[in-house]
């Protein structure tokens, strides 16, 4: 997986979603959510020296969590046309990281 969804606990949590997901250092994203019609608020973005990818939190319309699931399969099918044949292997070892600090460990 190359996203995860982050709880957040406001108000806005009945219109909008939190995600993060792993990019590239030049970002692959913002093309393949235009061409998802998806229209996202960048939250952030982390970036780790020495490291070939990045962290970007992104809030998004809870109607367009669909859309944004396709554009996460569509952007890890593009980073295997670019010739990233590690990103899923490296989103997943981010992912795993985050949940991690999440839970205190």
């Amino acid at each position: 997986m190359n996203y995860l969804r982050l709880i957040k606990g406001n108000i806005l949590d009945l219109f909008f979603n939190y995600y993060m997901y792993v990019d590239t250092q030049e970002p692959e994203s913002p093309a393949i959510f235009a061409k998802h019609n998806i229209k996202v608020k960048f939250k952030g973005v982390y970036i780790k020296e020495n490291e070939k990818y990045i962290l970007v939190a992104v809030r998004i319309s809870k109607r367009k969590d669909i859309p944004f699931f396709e554009s996460m399969a569509a952007l890890a099918n593009t980073m295997l046309i670019k010739g990233h044949t590690d990103y899923m292997e490296e989103s997943e070892r981010l992912i795993n990281y985050l949940k991690e600090l999440d839970r205190g460990i």
